[in-house]
């Protein structure tokens, strides 16, 4: 292993004054640290897989929402819903276009 390669993972080895330090006590440090970077226990990537995890859990908690409030009847379908909504949208417009004009007369007066 070359000063530099050592330098690079001084972090992860957790040696001090390792350039005092007996060689087999770094190998062994070093290799250490190889295995708690592949048991993912270690390194840059334990912060990243945590909150993939993390990111996971919570999708995986909404669509079980999702499917507990589908199967208790809460849901109801997006295509009749929106349906719905247009018909209450264009029946609230035509009150207001027919009753607007006497509405104004009347309060005009």
């Amino acid at each position: 292993m070359t000063e530099r390669n050592l330098t690079k993972c001084y972090g992860g080895i957790k040696l001090r004054l390792w350039r005092t330090t007996h060689i087999d006590d770094i190998r062994t440090a070093y290799i250490k640290d190889l295995r708690e970077k592949a048991a993912g226990r270690n390194g840059d990537h334990v912060i990243e897989a945590a909150i993939a995890k993390n990111a996971t859990w919570i999708l995986n908690t909404a669509c079980q929402e999702l499917t507990l409030k589908e199967r208790m009847g809460e849901l109801l379908p997006r295509q009749e819903t929106a349906q719905k909504i247009l018909t209450n949208i264009i029946i609230a417009r035509q009150e207001l276009e027919n009753n607007l004009p006497d509405k104004l007369e009347h309060e005009l007066k």
